[in-house]
């Protein structure tokens, strides 16, 4: 697992932040141990960078499910139906 001050400079110089937001930094770790991890936050809170944060220190690939439904996102990010 990647150590403290490696996840804060990959995460200052990565994403341009000097701290993690409540609930990211437990993710990150969880993920980096090689434990299967399910993270559920509120819109806002910082989830994209719980995935993306730990291959960036690992080297390695996430693979990431994410469930959604395309008619709220198309409406909630104003975009139309083709």
């Amino acid at each position: 697992m990647a150590d403290a001050a490696l996840l804060r400079r990959t995460l200052r110089d990565s994403f341009g932040y000097d701290d993690f937001r409540p609930g990211q930094r437990v993710v990150v770790e969880s993920v980096l141990t090689g434990r299967h991890t399910l993270a559920v936050m509120p819109t806002g809170a910082g989830k994209s960078l719980c995935y993306q944060l730990p291959p960036l220190v690992s080297e390695s690939t996430d693979v990431v499910v994410s469930p959604f439904n395309i008619p709220s996102l198309l409406e909630s990010e104003s975009l139309v139906y083709l």
